[in-house]
């Protein structure tokens, strides 16, 4: 598995990954301004997923993790939270922030694995009506 940072100017690769991993979300991931920052997993040339932080050094918010469907289920999101983790870490961040829907039990199940903490409760925040659990990790 190669873990990298898609760079600003590769447009080929952002756009591969918007195609190939999550068509669903469209134009709602992979932002290209200068506060996020957008790691992929790949299986020699094939895109397996990515996950997205918006910086605010020494904080960072979680805003994406994606895996192609027919990937589910088999560690990848843990490799792209290691690995991620670690290069934020490496670039000055101490807090990572995250929202969740509280009906998403697997993701909840990941975070918490993961030492993120329960902080706060959006009411009614996603447009089918769940919750929003707000969750952070200190390193």
């Amino acid at each position: 598995m190669i873990f990298k940072e898609i760079e600003r100017n590769n447009e080929e690769l952002r756009e591969r990954a918007k195609l190939s991993v999550i068509p669903e979300l469209g134009n709602h991931f992979i932002s290209i301004d200068d506060f996020t920052i957008n790691y992929i997993l790949m299986d020699e040339d094939e895109i397996v997923g990515g996950i997205d932080f918006r910086l605010s050094i020494p904080e960072a918010d979680l805003l994406f993790i994606y895996i192609r469907k027919d990937l589910r289920g088999k560690g990848y999101s843990k490799t792209l939270l290691d690995e991620s983790l670690k290069e934020l870490s490496n670039k000055g961040v101490h807090k990572v922030f995250l929202e969740v829907d509280n009906t998403n039990s697997k993701a909840l199940s990941l975070y918490n694995s993961y030492g993120f903490k329960r902080i706060s409760v959006r009411k009614h925040y996603y447009d089918n009506g769940n919750d929003a659990i707000i969750m952070m990790k200190e390193f």
